[in-house]
């Protein structure tokens, strides 16, 4: 699995602009904030295991 760091701490001014700027939209939730390639990911991953699932039902 990939680590995830930490970015390294911004100055106090530009915080507060990037706060500023943040606070009129609103955050992505759920599903909505995952990137393309990790829904993906997802779907396979889930297909696979209904695939193993059948197969195991179906070999007996």
């Amino acid at each position: 699995m990939a680590q995830h760091s930490k970015p390294a701490a911004a100055p106090r001014a530009a915080q507060a602009r990037g706060t500023q700027a943040r606070g009129t939209q609103a955050q992505a939730t759920g599903l909505r904030s995952w990137s393309r390639e990790r829904r993906i990911y997802l779907a396979v991953g889930i297909l696979a295991c209904l695939a193993g699932i059948m197969i195991i039902a179906f070999s007996r």
